[in-house]
């Protein structure tokens, strides 16, 4: 009886082993990932894209929506960066009001913008929702305005 549970826990074993190669040498051979190797993801744009996401949130616990609909959400931010500024980042300094969108794009209608002359975050108030307003964000080295709000400015 122990030779058979024993040959049948090396054969278990055994499957394992090779499905678990097999999954290894497919992820390799096909180099297949979730994240996708672009310039956004190999760069420090996702953590500053995460502190400004992290200082609407603060901003939003401190006021209600519909005061924050109401302010312009640029200066709110530069006021929450400038409060703390012994302990913030020393790169989120540096951004400043940025010139508005050149877009035409219904979605950009109210927004502001905020650029350090190298990365620039358009804010979108939703005033349509009951959420905290939103933001594209872009690396300016050749505009000092985004793509997407080039494109869509047609």
């Amino acid at each position: 009886m122990y030779l058979f549970y024993s040959l049948m826990s090396f054969s278990i074993l055994s499957t394992i082993n090779i499905f678990n190669q097999f999954v290894n040498n497919y992820s390799l051979y096909y180099s297949n990932s979730l994240l996708l190797a672009t310039d956004y993801n190999n760069s420090n744009h996702q953590k500053i894209d995460k502190d400004f996401f992290l200082i609407i949130n603060e901003i939003s616990n401190s006021t209600s929506f519909n005061n924050l609909k109401n302010k312009k959400i640029c200066n709110e931010i530069l006021k929450n960066i400038a409060k703390r500024s012994g302990n913030t980042k020393s790169y989120l300094n540096r951004f400043k009001i940025a010139s508005e969108t050149k877009s035409l794009n219904y979605k950009f209608i109210n927004s502001c913008a905020i650029s350090d002359g190298e990365y620039r975050l358009v804010f979108i108030n939703n005033s349509q929702y009951n959420s905290i307003p939103t933001f594209f964000s872009c690396k300016t080295t050749i505009s000092s305005y985004c793509k997407f709000e080039v494109d869509s400015s047609n």
